[in-house]
């Protein structure tokens, strides 16, 4: 992880991609992979809301709880991955 100004920068795996099964390859991939700053932001909303450094107060359980409403309003499409 690096950073530039206050964007944080993740490398590695993107975690809207993988819940929503959008591959590199497809059509939709390679749109998203035209807006990288898209990507980025996206990611480091997940990261700073699920997955923080800091957890200011808020319990794994309450993070958790918010993960799993966000995929009932969201539906099937954003299900718990098959890890």
């Amino acid at each position: 992880m690096a950073t530039s100004d206050s964007t944080t920068i993740f490398a590695g795996e993107d975690v809207i991609n993988r819940l929503a099964g959008i591959t590199a390859d497809s059509r939709l991939g390679q749109l998203r992979a035209q807006r990288p700053e898209i990507v980025r932001y996206a990611e480091g909303s997940y990261r700073a809301l699920l997955e923080p450094a800091d957890l200011a107060g808020v319990s794994r359980i309450e993070r958790e709880l918010i993960q799993l409403c966000f995929r009932r309003y969201m539906g099937p499409a954003f299900a718990a991955p098959a890890d």
